[in-house]
């Protein structure tokens, strides 16, 4: 058996650590890209977006209706 430790002691964890499961991006710890290849190392294009930078976007891409009544209700928020 193995402990359950918290998600924000799993990067600290010696063997996440060791494995490069997870990697600092923008300021912010976050998940290595996978699959990762022997070969073809993956790479970060760009830092993660802020919590609701992008909300309008995915919603419209998602094909949710009412976006724009979301977001002025509150529900759903745009930075």
């Amino acid at each position: 058996m193995a402990a359950i430790i918290p998600l924000s002691a799993a990067p600290a964890h010696p063997h996440p650590a060791a494995r490069g499961t997870f990697v600092e991006s923008g300021g912010m710890t976050q998940p290595a890209p996978a699959p990762r290849f022997s070969r073809t190392a993956a790479t970060i294009a760009m830092p993660p977006g802020g919590a609701g930078a992008h909300t309008r976007e995915a919603l419209n891409a998602w094909g949710v209706q009412g976006v724009e009544d979301l977001i002025e209700s509150g529900a759903a928020v745009q930075a």
